[in-house]
């Protein structure tokens, strides 16, 4: 019985597997669509009722898979071979442009209109230079429409100018404040300086850096730190602040009990948290897909400014921002794991 359970979930595998390597889209719909994900639990739970110990291993895997899709669909910049695809006519099509000459220092952190669309003749560009790329690899084709759906983050996030020097350069530009902060967090953990050379050329590889900024560099401020977690926005001992996406609830401790109230749409709610004020009208601060500047102890520093496309209202430099962050593994997880990986690739 155990060796046929065995036998059967290694041809499951292998079948899974063989599914992914013909049709690379297949991978990314299973693990960011809702269907895909209750097909995953449906098997987790088939797999449990059978054996336990072969249920939470799945569940394990799963959990693995799916942290790999979210880090590819953000980060992985691998291109497959794009050559038997016809373009369409850009002759009557119109390239947005995007003013990025306001601070050199910042100068890749402005934000784009919240419909901005990368410009057609860029992503020709990016599917061609990684044609290239991937004809050295031997890796199989995809679609644009799987490529729109799949960098659907980075078509969002950089420019036009942003796409040529890649293109030119095989890496993004970083503006001076993103590539400062990073060097500084990386020499204050320890990293040699031909160690920091090295990763400050593989890095931009593959995290654009307005990425950076919102992946790392964010989280060390007042405002990331807060929104580090939205379920417990703390008031007072007694009080704080639920939230969902666009569910906002007030939670409230009493006989040793947290009960909450019924959701509400009066954003003045956020108000209650200590030294926090909006930098405009109230809004949602937990709705990732809407940004919602606000000020933490009347202070929104010149970066996060840039990034939110609102005035600073405390100029502090780069050094002080970053240097008041200790970095460690447990502290400042994403970098620390970038860095390993770094390492075993220049290694």
């Amino acid at each position: 019985m155990n060796i046929n359970l065995i036998v059967g979930l290694g041809a499951c595998f292998i079948i899974l597997w063989l599914i992914i390597y013909i049709i690379p889209s297949f991978f990314i719909y299973l693990f960011n669509t809702i269907l895909g994900e209750i097909i995953l639990f449906i098997i987790v739970i088939v797999a449990g009722y059978y054996k336990l110990a072969i249920g939470l291993g799945l569940a394990i895997l799963f959990i693995i898979l799916y942290q790999f899709a979210n880090m590819k669909e953000n980060f992985d910049m691998s291109m497959p071979d794009m050559s038997s695809m016809s373009m369409p006519d850009m002759s009557s099509m119109s390239i947005p442009t995007v003013s990025l000459d306001k601070d050199p220092v910042y100068k890749y952190l402005e934000p784009l209109p919240p419909d901005y669309k990368l410009s057609q003749g860029s992503i020709d560009d990016l599917l061609a230079y990684y044609n290239k790329k991937n004809v050295e690899l031997n890796q199989p084709q995809i679609s644009e429409e799987e490529f729109l759906v799949t960098y659907k983050e980075l078509c969002k996030n950089v420019t036009d100018e942003e796409v040529q020097y890649f293109i030119k350069n095989g890496k993004w530009p970083w503006d001076s404040y993103v590539t400062d902060s990073v060097k500084k967090i990386w020499a204050d953990d320890g990293m040699n300086d031909e160690d920091i050379a090295k990763n400050l050329e593989a890095m931009p590889t593959g995290w654009w850096n307005r990425l950076v900024y919102k992946g790392v560099l964010f989280s060390l401020t007042p405002q990331g730190k807060l929104l580090s977690n939205v379920s417990n926005l703390k008031i007072d001992d007694t009080k704080k602040i639920m939230c969902s996406g666009s569910t906002v609830q007030m939670a409230n401790y009493a006989n040793n009990i947290w009960t909450t109230d019924e959701p509400t749409k009066d954003y003045n709610i956020f108000l209650q948290i200590p030294g926090f004020s909006f930098v405009n009208s109230a809004c949602n601060i937990c709705d990732i897909a809407t940004p919602c500047p606000f000020k933490m102890d009347g202070i929104v520093d010149p970066a996060l400014a840039t990034f939110w496309g609102v005035p600073a209202s405390k100029p502090i430099s780069t050094p002080e921002i970053v240097s008041k962050v200790p970095v460690n593994p447990n502290t400042f997880p994403i970098l620390n794991q970038l860095q390993s990986e770094l390492n075993q690739i220049l290694s």
